[in-house]
């Protein structure tokens, strides 16, 4: 349970009150025990940052902090939360114990038991004062009590030395047994360890995730992830997720309708009629019907500057034709003067003044429109169908 064996102290207790205990009754170390000094606290948890440290089959990050007190134990968690014996929900602040009081952290459970006073226990060497785990060192045996003796007559001596000398083989064969046993029981401890859990990478968590095609990239400096999501919608379904996984490193992926809204921006302030749409990974495409192909380069590089984002933008421009009109473009007005000719679905038409008009539409002229196809509308009023070329 801790760094050091797992003994009870053979400190002297102030006045030989008893003290308190902490003894592992479920888990890897069962039967561990440690003595809590008075008015001192120790931390308990499963990682090597702890005073004590637990083992466990199962990754787990809850720890407390237990202090020895006149009262009994005061049990204050520092991560995560713990049980107590007799409450059926996890408790996340401060709480007093007494004796014979149960602490669970994970799948390990603490008792709090009573420390016997120290001119209670038989300092005689055959008796063993500690008790020892799963993985601490063997029983420790305090060196007898010195006593003082007089003069012993040579023969009284003699007799004492051969006894020594004949339990020397016998001596030596139980430390050697001692030394076996020890290596045996580290050894059974190293198998009962839990294997060390590999956290999964972001890359990999990505991978299996809906958001595959997403990416980590950078150097240990400056690691983010990047990419591009289609809409606003799934860009909060990716923060979503990263709190779900406690994924911290940079978000640095991009919208894609976000970047087609700030290039629809940067045309309509330079009044320029343009369909935008994205083509994916950052590239947009914009459908524009402008006579001054200057201009059109100009407002390329302006939206190249003000888009940091955009990976590349393809204009695809159709001049305003001098369309063939006679009827129609005598009775519409000049805000009324077709502007550009939109066929792929949904198609429609745009005016001077930005009116869009569908197949179905009526015209101010009183022309509806039957059909957009190729750049051609094909208008009928009156039983009579006019076709006009763009």
């Amino acid at each position: 349970m801790t760094d050091q064996p797992d003994q009870i102290s053979a400190e002297p207790r102030s006045n030989g009150m008893p003290g308190w205990m902490v003894q592992v009754v479920s888990g890897l170390q069962t039967g561990a025990l440690t003595t809590l000094e008075p008015s001192k606290s120790v931390t308990v948890g499963f990682d090597s940052s702890n005073d004590i440290v637990l083992r466990s089959r199962d990754t787990q990050t809850d720890s407390v902090r237990l202090t020895h007190t006149a009262d009994g134990v005061q049990v204050l968690p520092l991560s995560g939360s713990f049980g107590l014996s007799g409450r059926s929900e996890d408790v996340q602040q401060s709480q007093l114990i007494g004796w014979n009081d149960s602490v669970q952290l994970g799948d390990v459970e603490l008792r709090i038991v009573k420390a016997l006073p120290t001119n209670s226990i038989k300092q005689e060497s055959d008796i063993p004062i500690a008790l020892t785990g799963v993985g601490a060192s063997a029983n420790f045996r305090p060196p007898s009590a010195n006593k003082n003796t007089g003069s012993i007559p040579s023969s009284t001596e003699d007799k004492a030395i051969n006894t020594k000398r004949s339990r020397r083989p016998l001596i030596l064969g139980l430390a050697a047994a001692a030394v076996v046993a020890i290596a045996f029981v580290l050894f059974q401890s190293t198998l009962l360890d839990p294997p060390a859990v590999q956290l999964p990478t972001v890359s990999e968590q990505l991978a299996k995730s809906p958001f595959q095609h997403l990416s980590v990239e950078g150097d240990a400096d400056d690691r983010h992830i990047s990419g591009y999501l289609s809409t606003h919608e799934s860009g909060i379904e990716f923060d979503r997720w990263l709190m779900e996984n406690q994924i911290t490193i940079p978000n640095r992926v991009h919208i894609e309708a976000e970047i087609v809204e700030k290039v629809e921006d940067v045309f309509r302030v330079n009044d320029v009629l343009a369909s935008i749409s994205s083509l994916g990974e950052g590239s947009v495409e914009a459908l524009t019907s402008e006579s001054s192909l200057e201009k059109l380069a100009k407002l390329e590089t302006m939206v190249k500057a003000d888009v940091p984002q955009l990976v590349s933008l393809v204009i695809q421009n159709s001049p305003p034709a001098q369309a063939a009109m006679d009827e129609p473009q005598g009775t519409l007005d000049p805000g009324k003067r077709v502007a550009m000719v939109v066929s792929e679905e949904p198609a429609y038409l745009v005016t001077e003044d930005r009116s869009h008009y569908y197949v179905g539409s009526i015209l101010p002229s009183g022309h509806r429109i039957e059909s957009i196809e190729n750049g051609q509308v094909s208008l009928q009023k009156g039983g009579e169908t006019t076709l006009l070329k763009f």
